[in-house]
């Protein structure tokens, strides 16, 4: 049997038709968590996720939709993605950490549970929906959006606002 070649893919069989969105490898036998820049407890308790494209016109239908679990205080959820993200979906389950959603650009996200500090900082476009309470300094200097939470607001919210951020 010849060896992979060392794409970095890692296949799997099924016997029955799989969609290929989300591949999860729980077991991170072999890999080196210092190599990584991680520590050991990170490729213990976490998953990999793994995505390969068979088909090239898949990949933005692939990372449109993104549903994470078991958060524990993890910051910048959602952030980063730049422009063009108007159909980018983010469901997120647990307690997510600070700066969650800061700098948005048209994406969705939807917070299950409560959301720490600097919620939503410098939002430009897009939606933001908690499912609790939010904490301190919510929104600063967001410029425009649409938001919704259940729950309550810490001190602080909306300072430095502009434009029409609106509940």
């Amino acid at each position: 049997m010849e060896a992979e070649g060392g794409c970095g893919v890692t296949g799997f069989a099924a016997g029955v038709p799989v969609s290929g969105r989300h591949i999860f490898a729980p077991s991170m036998v072999g890999l080196d968590p210092e190599a990584l820049g991680v520590t050991p407890e990170i490729l213990e308790e976490d998953y990999l996720l793994q995505i390969a494209y068979l088909d090239p016109e898949v990949r933005l239908a692939v990372e449109e939709r993104f549903i994470t679990y078991g958060h524990k205080g993890q910051r910048f959820l959602g952030c980063g993605l730049g422009l063009n993200t108007d159909a980018v979906h983010f469901e997120v389950y647990g307690s997510s950490g600070d700066y969650l959603a800061s700098g948005i650009d048209g994406m969705a996200i939807y917070v299950h549970g409560h959301a720490q500090d600097q919620l939503g900082q410098i939002m430009k476009r897009g939606r933001l929906v908690v499912y609790g309470n939010v904490s301190m300094t919510f929104m600063y200097g967001a410029k425009g959006s649409e938001f919704y939470v259940l729950g309550n607001a810490a001190g602080r919210p909306l300072i430095n606002a502009v434009g029409r951020p609106g509940w």
